[in-house]
């Protein structure tokens, strides 16, 4: 198998996990520790900014896993479309960094 649809593939997998934990996070599920869930300074403040910045990434990890699913998609007919799945991931962890950071300030 070529590296860039492995690699595209294995972004996908990530945002799902990620959408996961965001998920579980900001219902409590997951408390705040030092393994699981964004760690960020922001967001091991409290409990409150801990599920705040979760909450806040459901949306664009929701839409970045979409994203990224219809590119892995393509790519199995275009392996060009993989490109797709890569900047997608990397704007997304971007994203969502900066809207948990923010969301958990705002607490």
């Amino acid at each position: 198998m070529q590296p860039l649809p492995l690699v595209a593939w294995v972004f996908t997998t990530l945002l799902c996990l990620l959408l996961g934990v965001a998920l579980a996070a900001s219902r409590g599920s997951i408390p705040i520790n030092h393994f699981l869930g964004i760690r960020i300074p922001a967001l091991k403040r409290s409990e409150a900014a801990w599920r705040a910045g979760h909450r806040a990434t459901i949306i664009p990890t929701a839409l970045a896993l979409v994203l990224s699913l219809v590119f892995s998609i393509l790519g199995l007919l275009d392996p060009l479309a993989y490109a797709g799945t890569i900047i997608v991931f990397v704007c997304a962890v971007i994203w969502t960094f900066i809207a948990a950071s923010k969301a958990a300030r705002a607490q």
